[in-house]
């Protein structure tokens, strides 16, 4: 039931038993702007491309493996949405040997180890989706299907390597180590490193905080990123049998980053501070389930501010 997650219950195109799950995944949308974009791009949003038509925005084909102790995935995708988040990748034209043409629909690839200690303990290397923000990558798993403001200008993919410590049935603690802020390649010689925290007190409660560090300026190796972001989503209300409202939960996101340190290349002059080159931002979502959680209403409200427009 939680914003940003999948809510789909039943698995049933399994191959070999269990060791392998077959995901399908198709978004086609209509998008009107009443800013009535002249060439029909929208802008300000990863979400939904283009105005006044119809959009194969996503579609997807992917595998789960998980046999004895080997785990991973690979989800292969096509469609518009792609030429807004992957394009943007300038770290592949530097140097040779990578590109986004080759990447670019790649959504997922990973590969990796379960050890069985504590709750379990997952180790991956690969292409993964981001775990900055509350919001999915899949927008039919977001309460307003529309990512807000806050979660869009957050990465949508990492390369690198992650650890999944599941302390207990309600913790997990999952440090990261990757090439940059979505990006397949890196800018400096440093990597970025950060964290993922989650705790499920009950089922109806998810507390999370997620940290990053990194040094993703072009040109300037001693400037520093640091993103922090944590979220709350609450179930309130549950009838699951009841006729009219039979759900309500509500999720805040808030967001808060900056840039420090280095100099500009052109002109030798240092980059501006965190007074001016940060992020602070937030985001608070209602959702209201109605006739058996058959139908829905959610509204948002947001407030943020970028004003050196550094993030992705």
């Amino acid at each position: 039931w939680m914003d940003g997650q999948s809510r789909q219950k039943d698995f049933p195109l399994k191959a070999f038993g269990d060791a392998v799950t077959l995901s399908l995944y198709l978004d086609v949308n209509y998008a009107y702007s009443l800013n009535h974009p002249r060439d029909n791009t929208l802008t300000g949003t990863a979400s939904v491309p283009r105005h006044n038509e119809f959009d194969l925005n996503l579609a997807s084909v992917g595998f789960d493996w998980n046999y004895r102790n080997a785990v991973g995935r690979l989800s292969l995708q096509y469609g518009s949405m792609i030429s807004v988040v992957q394009d943007l990748d300038g770290t592949t034209a530097r140097g040779r040997n990578m590109a986004v043409q080759n990447l670019r629909y790649i959504r997922e690839a990973t590969a990796g180890y379960h050890f069985d200690a504590l709750h379990g303990v997952n180790v991956e290397g690969g292409i993964f989706m981001s775990y900055i923000g509350l919001e999915s990558y899949l927008l039919a798993e977001n309460w307003n299907y529309t990512r807000s403001v806050v979660c869009e200008h957050t990465p949508f993919y990492f390369q690198g390597v992650r650890a999944q410590i599941f302390t207990s049935d309600r913790v997990k603690i999952e440090p990261w180590l990757m090439n940059g802020w979505q990006t397949y390649g890196k800018w400096q010689v440093a990597p970025s490193t950060g964290v993922a925290l989650r705790y499920n007190p009950t089922e109806a409660v998810g507390l999370a905080a997620n940290f990053y560090v990194g040094t993703d300026t072009q040109s300037a190796d001693t400037r520093v990123r640091f993103h922090n972001d944590h979220s709350a989503v609450v179930r309130y209300y549950d009838r699951k049998d009841a006729a009219f409202v039979s759900k309500a939960a509500f999720s805040l996101n808030n967001h808060v980053g900056f840039e420090s340190g280095g100099k500009d290349p052109a002109t030798g002059l240092a980059l501006p501070g965190p007074a001016q080159a940060h992020v602070v931002g937030t985001s608070l979502v209602n959702r209201v389930g109605f006739a058996r959680d058959r139908l829905a209403f959610a509204a948002r409200g947001e407030l943020f501010s970028n004003p050196s427009r550094y993030l992705s």
